[in-house]
């Protein structure tokens, strides 16, 4: 698919600059990293860019997201089809800036880095350097251009490489 560009770094830059390195790379109106722990349901990218097609104020999209602890089996799609806790992980954010952050912070959980973004805002939102969290004042910095949505089902699944601990 002449779609997808591929790029190998020489060395391990780490997470942070690799993911400012792709990011800088794209051209395209939406942009979602892949990371290697995470599996998407066949619908997720068709889903959540649809919804941002419907809703220019949303800037970002994501879907129920459900951890799982043990390998990955193809059925497993069928297992966490339907979440018990709607917005366990990640919750829409709607509103002006000051009810957006208080959003983010009474869900206690900041999985949104995972989602598909307008590719302009989240390029004006990142982080350059690594840092414990980095990944929620890139969230902070995001929520100042629009709000962000949550389609239904779980479409997204993040492994925990085989932790055991589910508080984790």
């Amino acid at each position: 698919d002449n779609r997808i560009v591929f790029f190998q770094q020489k060395s391990n830059i780490g997470i942070v600059s690799n993911f400012n390195f792709v990011l800088q790379h794209a051209n395209n109106e939406y942009f979602m990293w892949a990371a290697a722990d995470d599996i998407w349901h066949p619908e997720f990218i068709e889903k959540n860019i649809i919804s941002l097609e419907k809703n220019p104020d949303f800037i970002g999209s994501t879907s129920e997201i459900k951890i799982f602890y043990e390998p990955w089996k193809e059925e497993n799609f069928e297992k966490f089809k339907k979440s018990k806790k709607k917005f366990e992980l990640v919750h829409p954010i709607k509103g002006n800036y000051e009810e957006k952050v208080k959003i983010l912070f009474n869900s206690g959980k900041f999985e949104w880095l995972y989602a598909i973004y307008r590719t302009k805002y989240l390029k004006k939102s990142m982080i350059k350097r690594k840092f414990l969290t980095w990944e929620l004042p890139i969230i902070l910095k995001i929520l100042k251009y629009g709000d962000l949505s949550v389609e239904e089902g779980v479409m997204m699944y993040k492994y925990m490489g085989g932790k055991t601990n589910t508080n984790f």
